[in-house]
């Protein structure tokens, strides 16, 4: 007997800001996509975009939402992240410092989770440009599980100016 396992849709976030930015991010999808509890179905586009804060003197980042398909659950899913996030180079888990690459998990099915190490949406989603752009490209009609709303709407109401711009 086999067991089967479900499988959850899940969005996640890429960002680098260091060295070979492109490298980065395909890197850390290879690594997603090695996994027999991984599929990436989609990629959008990359996107290069200021640094957040607004003010801060980092370089500027490359983003790129993915949506993968897992079976894994949020938690061991976020300890993957870290995992790939270490072995690409990443040093520190600031926020605001640059990195080689950030994994963020950003949407896991219709989970909403809020515990000290991960939150479900992610806490940012709802005001960064940089992360909505992508996310709408992957999946259009995506939204909010906590309040339903459209993220399309999200995003035309946002008051994030940081520059967003494709890249590749």
């Amino acid at each position: 007997m086999t067991t089967h396992q479900s499988k959850n849709t899940v969005y996640l976030s890429l960002g680098s800001n260091i060295g070979d930015r492109v490298k980065y991010l395909s890197s850390a999808t290879d690594e997603l996509e090695s996994r027999p509890s991984i599929t990436v179905i989609k990629e959008s586009k990359i996107y290069e975009t200021e640094p957040w804060p607004k003010d801060s003197k980092n370089d500027l980042f490359l983003n790129q939402v993915i949506k993968i398909e897992t079976s894994l659950p949020p938690k061991k899913l976020l300890n993957l992240c870290r995992k790939i996030e270490t072995q690409l180079g990443r040093k520190t888990k600031s926020d605001y410092k640059p990195r080689t690459i950030d994994v963020d998990i950003l949407l896991f099915g219709d989970v909403i989770l809020r515990t000290s190490d991960l939150q479900i949406p992610h806490k940012h989603i709802n005001n960064r440009q940089f992360v909505l752009i992508p996310l709408l490209e992957v999946e259009p009609g995506v939204k909010d599980p906590i309040s339903g709303e459209k993220y399309e709407l999200i995003l035309k109401n946002i008051k994030d100016e940081h520059k967003v711009e494709a890249y590749l």
